[in-house]
């Protein structure tokens, strides 16, 4: 999905904004995660952190907190790739806070995922894989096949790096 004219950024924004039933808003999730992705590949982080940011604003209008939890952990992951690894966990934190309004395993697992990410590029690498455990064990309770693999390589492909560093 590429997108050449800011028209089809607002199409796509009023898209994720239009959910309000619960198909909907996983659905909307899943476009701002692809929304998000898309622009931090293509280089733009920066009009991805300014999405995130709106998106947080729009879920909190509609009271949506699995909305406002998934932006958060995008905004966290997005600070890590900046290399800001404070401001990434402040957005993780927040998440986190939120986090005993949802059972969502997919919320759950990219929380403690990207925290496994921040502790392992900070050198905890104990802390990483304790929040990677926590990451694999909600990954493994999601029902879409193709989103559980995915997420089940790259979190046992950051334990395989951490037990690299470790010498284990």
């Amino acid at each position: 999905m590429v997108f050449h004219h800011i028209r089809d950024y607002i199409v796509c924004i009023v898209f994720l904004l239009l959910g309000i039933q619960s198909y909907a808003q996983n659905h909307s999730i899943s476009v701002l995660d692809s929304i998000t992705d898309q622009l931090r590949v293509e280089g733009n982080i920066n009009k991805s952190i300014i999405l995130n940011k709106n998106a947080i604003k729009a879920y909190t209008r509609n009271s949506d907190t699995e909305g406002v939890i998934n932006a958060n952990i995008n905004l966290g992951g997005l600070y890590w790739y900046l290399n800001d690894y404070k401001v990434s966990l402040q957005y993780l934190e927040t998440s986190e806070n939120l986090s005993e309004k949802t059972k969502n395993p997919l919320l759950l697992g990219k929380l403690f995922g990207e925290y496994g990410r921040n502790y392992a590029s900070l050198g905890l690498l104990n802390q990483s894989n304790s929040n990677l455990n926590k990451a694999i064990f909600y990954a493994k309770k999601i029902q879409q096949k193709k989103q559980r693999e995915k997420l089940l390589f790259y979190y046992y492909t950051w334990k395989i790096a951490n037990f690299e560093e470790l010498h284990l």
